[in-house]
């Protein structure tokens, strides 16, 4: 009965086809791929690395098993090998070379576009002075013509805040109350609050007046100028070149659209020099992964992984499968991804990079529904010069891809 229990909790279908054959179901041992040891099926994905590579920790998605398996190589396999993880070097090199020249592109970027902003900036500011004064001008103008009053920006300021601040009586006297104390009695009570809301109310319905009044009068003013130059030859050859509203009002318009455009130009340069803020503050090695688009298929998965290297060494889902967990961080060279809560759609992934010429997928497995474990060899990942040690620790971790590696032509794309 014990034995039928563990072999319900234990589903060997959740392995590839490889692993599949590891298995002693008779016996309830596994194998492990890379030594003679065989271990008890209840010893599988415990968070416990008993099998030297690590296959025994299939399903434990936190835990990482650092290959410890001792490897027996010929000289041309070692070779080989060895000309592949120096490959590996040469391109990471290169492409910190590549990757100092793009930010010390991006640093003049950011220093030309730091002095376009200065200029923008000092342009815009004139013209909104500019544009300050023509108005003031123009409805001084538009007043004065119709012999309306006209009070200035500073004027009309006063008398806004005359009119919001006036007073209303809102205390009634109680005839009872007077003749027993003498006393008014306010039945009228408002609080700090309702104050501010009336000052509100009445700051608009100020604002509006003035502009109602003033769009009433510039039409007027507009009527008046287009009748006008009907009778008067230099306001005819001004029509005939298509100056169809009065001068001062023209000059307005002017500056204003100016003044827009001015407003358009410094948003856009703000817009870029945050742009390159943000790829100047990423590490310099992942400098020329920006914008890199890799594909590839999953096994036990009729579906595809598309990952778009950015400069961060994060990775973000394009199109195939469900939609990835929310990037959680690179630890040791591995991409982390997992939902943000629990959610059947989106995949927990697992991205580990490991040091090879060329961008080349080791292994992409769905080891559950919901969890998928991918291996990239990457460049950029590789050590910067070689020893013994940094070899030694390269043929423990690609020692069980040895063979896809041999079978592959990594040269071929360098």
């Amino acid at each position: 009965m014990l034995l039928i229990c563990i072999y319900l909790a234990f589903n060997p279908n959740e392995y590839s086809g490889a692993l599949q054959k590891q298995f002693d179901l008779d016996k309830m041992t596994f194998s492990c791929s890379n030594s003679k040891n065989q271990i008890s099926i209840e010893d599988l994905n415990n968070g416990i690395c008993n099998c030297c590579d690590g296959s025994d920790e299939f399903l434990n998605s936190s835990h990482y098993c650092q290959i410890t398996c001792p490897y027996s190589l010929n000289q041309r396999d070692s070779n080989h090998l060895l000309e592949i993880f120096h490959n590996g070097i040469v391109q990471k090199n290169a492409l910190i070379l590549k990757g100092n020249d793009l930010i010390l592109k991006l640093q003049n970027d950011l220093a030309r576009l730091d002095i376009e902003l200065g200029n923008i900036s000092l342009t815009k500011e004139n013209l909104f002075k500019e544009k300050k004064t023509a108005k003031e001008v123009l409805k001084r103008d538009v007043y004065q013509t119709f012999q309306t009053p006209y009070y200035t920006s500073e004027e009309l300021k006063i008398q806004k805040e005359k009119f919001i601040n006036k007073k209303h009586d809102h205390s009634k006297r109680s005839k009872i109350d007077d003749q027993e104390v003498g006393e008014t009695v306010n039945i009228y009570s408002y609080d700090k609050e309702n104050s501010e809301t009336i000052r509100k109310m009445r700051s608009i319905k100020f604002d509006d007046a003035q502009k109602r009044k003033f769009r009433d009068l510039l039409q007027k003013y507009i009527a008046k100028f287009a009748e006008t130059s009907q009778h008067h030859n230099y306001l005819e050859i001004l029509v005939s070149k298509r100056q169809r509203n009065p001068p001062l009002l023209e000059n307005y318009i002017s500056i204003s659209n100016k003044y827009k455009q001015a407003c358009i130009n410094e948003s856009s340069i703000l817009t870029r020099m945050e742009s390159i803020k943000q790829r100047l503050n990423f590490n310099e090695v992942w400098q020329s992964l920006y914008g890199i688009s890799f594909k590839d298929k999953i096994e036990n998965a009729a579906a595809t992984f598309n990952i778009e290297f950015l400069i961060a060494a994060a990775a973000i889902h394009q199109n195939g499968i469900a939609k990835f967990g929310s990037f959680k961080g690179i630890k040791d060279n591995m991409l982390i991804y997992e939902p943000d809560r629990l959610d059947p759609i989106k995949h927990t992934v697992r991205i580990r990079l490991i040091c090879y010429p060329k961008i080349f997928t080791l292994e992409a497995l769905q080891k559950t529904k919901t969890h998928l474990d991918i291996k990239l060899g990457l460049p950029h990942v590789c050590p910067s010069a070689n020893d013994d040690n940094a070899f030694d620790a390269w043929i423990h971790e690609i020692q069980f891809y040895r063979n896809k590696i041999f079978a592959s032509d990594v040269f071929a794309d360098l």
